[in-house]
């Protein structure tokens, strides 16, 4: 069994190194957003108000840990949905839809 300190100090490498990992996995997940088509739902036409981005994030607890990166996921779909949306449908933004859930079940 850990002693109190030992796992306050697991804690904190364990939350100090999370940050690490999210900034070395964040160029990988921007350019999976660039790369991936945006497709209507099941082939039915819409705008892009409609046919929403839907971006999950599990076991996030308080979030605090993945909310820059969701962030900057978000601005990557809106900075997309700008060029590639608007040729089509005018000024629209894409509505981005972030699913947060901390427990799995």
């Amino acid at each position: 069994m850990l002693s109190y300190y030992t796992t306050i100090i697991v804690s904190y490498i364990i939350y100090t190194y999370s940050f690490d990992v999210i900034d070395a996995a964040t160029p990988l997940v921007l350019n999976e957003i660039k790369r991936q088509p945006f497709r209507r739902p099941f082939g039915v036409g819409g705008t892009p108000t409609t046919n929403a981005y839907h971006i999950a994030d599990y076991g996030t607890a308080d979030a605090g840990t993945s909310l820059g990166l969701m962030s900057k996921m978000v601005d990557a779909v809106r900075g997309r949905s700008v060029k590639e949306d608007a040729k089509k449908y005018g000024n629209i933004k894409r509505e981005v839809v972030l699913h947060y859930e901390d427990q799995l079940t």
